[in-house]
């Protein structure tokens, strides 16, 4: 798919591999389960220049290696629940984002999947429910005694994170 979006050099990581180009590492991690025996990648990027780390999981599905893999600085996770009844969960979010944030100690997470002016459509969205929101997440985090600022970001605009390090995303 990389190479048909016009990228000219793609390199596939199996979990646990990790590969870098200049000052970016890229380290790959289990991510979430797409088929009864596969699952998808998760990532940390690094950039050794500046020190500044991101990690990147959006369905909520985290790896127990990530508990050895300090510092990041960002966490992109959902904090939102979304579940089909009887079935389960789809994305895993405020009990996975809370794991995440104990295991890395970020200075800040950006919500995947957290709604913005993303529109979902079809037959599976009268079947989805969401548990949980920002509110709800927040007192989470405070009944742990964990201080992460929980960015809200708009889809498509860059922001800032002020934390630990200054960085434009």
């Amino acid at each position: 798919m990389a190479t048909k979006l016009g990228f000219k050099t793609v390199q596939a990581l199996a979990h646990g591999e990790h590969v870098s180009r200049g000052d970016l590492v890229i380290e790959s991690y289990v991510g979430a389960p797409t088929g009864p025996t596969t699952r998808e990648n998760a990532y940390i990027l690094r950039d050794r220049r500046i020190a500044e780390s991101l990690y990147y999981e959006p369905h909520g599905y985290p790896d127990p290696n990530l508990k050895h893999a300090l510092p990041v600085d960002v966490v992109l996770v959902p904090t939102v629940d979304l579940k089909i009844p009887f079935l389960g969960p789809v994305i895993q979010g405020s009990q996975a984002a809370l794991q995440v944030i104990q295991w890395l100690r970020p200075g800040a997470i950006a919500p995947t999947a957290a709604g913005g002016d993303l529109r979902y459509e079809g037959l599976l969205l009268k079947l989805l429910r969401a548990e949980g929101n920002a509110q709800t997440f927040g007192e989470l985090l405070r009944q742990h005694h964990l201080t992460v600022g929980v960015l809200e970001p708009k889809p498509w605009e860059r922001f800032e994170v002020k934390g630990r390090h200054s960085a434009t995303v």
